[in-house]
């Protein structure tokens, strides 16, 4: 048997396993770092390019939320408005039913002209739309012009209707010379805000609690407060009021002073007519005083429902008014007064023809 001799045996040195491990992992280490450094450099250009699409979607939540944000304030707007119209409504309708019951309709349209005068007076004195002293001197006015109409009619002889044209045109003059040249640039009054009010106006003369909480216009507040003082009177001398309206002869035998209840019922008129100037103004105050007692007296056979459907009629109208204004982009108080008209005639329809169909079954 032949033996080699391997140690004597030329060869290159086979490489140990250490040295095989650590090229094999060199050779794979070389891509992995390769594949690594693309990988993060394609992740930076994709967060790079994120940015912006975030900042874009921060933009779009911010817009949204103010879009929201003024969605609820015009919500709010619209409330404030329709509840301030519908206290005009209801505190003209409640004095209103009296005045159509005693046929004075004409009387209400009277005093609001002619307490023009006063509130100039007051307003050039106190110098605040807002003082209490307007409120006292348009009831005074109211009175003052109550009395002439009554002195008038006295005295002179002449017609009540005649006597009425004749005061309140009278005063609403003096009241517009007032304004324009004896105390023109001493007062800031508007006439045609007197005239014929802007309701959509009132939420910028706001009542802020604390600084930013807003809590509703001040013609809201002005008007609960006018409906408290007439609900407060009409309640507590409703037996009066109803006498001076139906039989006035027999108040006076049952020992009540029906003149002073006549003119403490000119004095909410008075008071009606200028805490609405800023909403309805003078001259449309008189369609929520005379149209929705002038509706409810179509069908009332008492008067407490009379009075009850006088101020359902005239929220009705508001509420109608309002959105119908909205949607044709007219006049607010217009659209308002409008509709209580179209009411009253609709109702006056409805109720001829069923007359008439009862009158033919009869026969």
């Amino acid at each position: 048997m032949v033996f080699r001799n391997l140690s004597n045996t030329k060869h290159d040195p086979l490489p140990t396993n250490y040295e095989t491990r650590t090229t094999k992992h060199e050779t794979r280490s070389a891509p992995n770092e390769l594949r690594n450094t693309n990988y993060k450099h394609d992740q930076r250009n994709t967060k790079h390019d994120q940015r912006p699409a975030k900042h874009e979607l921060r933009n779009t939540k911010r817009d949204q939320r103010n879009t929201n944000h003024d969605q609820r304030t015009n919500k709010m707007n619209d409330i404030f408005i329709i509840l301030t119209a519908s206290l005009v409504a209801i505190n003209a309708s409640i004095l209103g039913v009296f005045l159509v019951l005693r046929k004075m309709s004409l009387v209400g349209d009277a005093i609001s002209h002619s307490v023009l005068p006063g509130i100039v007076v007051a307003y050039y004195f106190s110098g605040d739309r807002t003082s209490p002293l307007l409120l006292i001197a348009a009831a005074f006015t109211g009175v003052l012009t109550s009395l002439l109409i009554d002195w008038l009619g006295k005295k002179a002889k002449i017609q009540n209707d005649a006597s009425i044209g004749i005061t309140y045109t009278l005063l609403f003059a003096v009241g517009m010379i007032m304004i324009s040249g004896w105390f023109k640039g001493n007062i800031d009054i508007d006439m045609e805000c007197v005239l014929y009010g802007d309701i959509a106006l009132i939420n910028l003369d706001k009542i802020l609690v604390d600084g930013n909480l807003y809590i509703g216009p001040r013609a809201l507040y002005i008007e609960v407060f006018a409906f408290l003082v007439i609900a407060a009177v009409v309640m507590k001398g409703f037996k009066s009021f109803k006498l001076l309206s139906f039989n006035e002869d027999y108040g006076l035998s049952l020992g009540v002073n029906m003149t002073r209840v006549h003119y403490v019922m000119m004095g909410l008129v008075s008071l009606v007519t200028v805490v609405s100037f800023e909403v309805v103004g003078a001259v449309l105050v008189v369609g929520f005083l005379i149209i929705p007692a002038a509706t409810a007296q179509l069908f009332a056979t008492k008067l407490k429902a009379m009075l009850f459907w006088a101020c359902a009629f005239g929220v009705l109208s508001v509420i109608i008014g309002y959105y119908l204004a909205i949607w044709m982009n007219v006049s607010i108080t217009g659209a308002m007064i409008s509709v209580s008209g179209i009411i009253f005639f609709l109702l006056f329809g409805v109720l001829q023809i069923k007359r008439k169909s009862k009158q033919e079954a009869v026969l």
